[in-house]
């Protein structure tokens, strides 16, 4: 499973699950991803314009 955040500061999150007991068997959050992969995302995210100030919830 992952989950992409359109919000600024844009997130995301990614999960691998056992799917006979439904259990979580290894993660990785932004905070792990490298430098290059951060910027990249921050970059889809302004060139989509999830962040623009006019966008409303």
């Amino acid at each position: 499973m992952s989950e992409v955040g359109r919000e600024w500061p844009a997130t995301s999150d990614a999960v691998a699950v056992d799917p006979t007991s439904g259990s979580t068997t290894s993660g990785l959050d932004v905070d792990d991803f490298n430098l290059a992969v951060k910027l990249t995302n921050l970059g889809i995210a302004a060139h989509l314009g999830c962040c623009s100030a006019s966008q409303t919830s």
